[in-house]
């Protein structure tokens, strides 16, 4: 991701010139494919949604990718979802675990959100090696291969959790976060927070034997020590340089910045939370918004609750009460 300006979305036309041999993969499907004098192949690639430049990828190697599932698309029979895993040969057998869960969660995200996933084709890339573990570039997903690519035969539980939920993390982006996307990078934790909270709830509902809401609250302690020292932090601040934005990535966001979300479900009830996330998308698909926009949106759907109010109080201050 390069420090840029996410409230400046645009629609991406991409075509790329590569080897003939090799798989081209970007945000949208190919469309196109033409020779070129040189031996070379321009594969040209369908106009993305309206997106911020840190979500556009292209990934181009010797890969392999596997048959498309194809998930119904919500409120279009006739227009599924093709997903595929793309991973480099001979690691083709590891990736029926990963189509599983994806396959769940895109279809559990549209119900849950009550909006058809945004895009037209969802690509899940098993890369080598990959910094960041992975990344929800818009319908083309990169993630490192351990947190991709499993043999559900030869791992544990724990190994198969922590896949799912990476997994389902990058899914629920494609909405929270691509859909709508925060306008600067002080707004960065509530698209981590966020996608942690819907990673629990979908993992929740794909194993509700793992009880993935009880292995949570042990995840939440991590961020319960950090938050009891004198060096803590806000869980939003400003952000004024790069380095501002790399210091969000930590338990407050995730683990702290996912309780407090938690806590807001649980004050409201779950389907109102839902009600009130689901107006959040719709109001503001294709745009930028600040954190107090969810917030208002939570609250014009529970007209009764404070949401606000309620949760710049946890927002704006260090520590946690006694």
């Amino acid at each position: 991701p390069c420090f840029d300006e996410p409230d400046l979305k645009a629609v991406f036309d991409i075509t790329l010139i590569v080897e003939p041999q090799h798989l081209a993969v970007s945000n949208g499907p190919e469309v196109e494919r033409t020779e070129q004098p040189n031996g070379k192949v321009a594969v040209r690639f369908a106009p993305t949604i309206p997106m911020s430049t840190y979500l556009v990828a292209v990934v181009v190697g010797p890969l392999e990718a596997t048959a498309p599932v194809m998930v119904p698309r919500l409120g279009e029979p006739d227009n599924p979802i093709a997903l595929r895993i793309i991973n480099v040969p001979g690691k083709g057998h590891l990736t029926q675990f990963g189509l599983d869960v994806g396959a769940f969660a895109l279809e559990w995200y549209q119900r849950y959100y009550d909006i058809a996933y945004p895009t037209e084709k969802c690509d899940m890339l098993a890369l080598p090696d990959f910094a960041a573990g992975a990344m929800e570039n818009l319908g083309c997903i990169t993630y490192r291969e351990s947190l991709l690519l499993a043999d559900p035969a030869a791992s544990t539980q724990a190994e198969l959790q922590n896949l799912a939920d990476v997994i389902t993390h990058e899914l629920a982006h494609m909405w929270f976060g691509d859909l709508v996307t925060m306008k600067w990078w002080n707004g960065i934790w509530l698209n981590e927070a966020f996608a942690t909270f819907m990673e629990v709830a979908c993992c929740d509902a794909y194993r509700p034997d793992w009880k993935r809401w009880a292995s949570f609250s042990l995840e939440r302690s991590a961020a319960f020590e950090v938050d009891s020292l004198a060096s803590t932090r806000t869980v939003e601040y400003p952000v004024e340089a790069p380095e501002d934005c790399d210091g969000m990535f930590d338990v407050l966001t995730y683990q702290k910045g996912g309780s407090l979300l938690r806590m807001l479900e649980q004050y409201l009830g779950e389907d109102e939370f839902r009600r009130g996330v689901g107006h959040y998308l719709s109001v503001h698909e294709y745009a930028n918004t600040e954190t107090g926009d969810l917030w208002d949106r939570i609250e014009e759907a529970n007209p009764d609750t404070p949401v606000r109010a309620l949760m710049d109080s946890w927002i704006w201050q260090a520590g946690y009460p006694l």
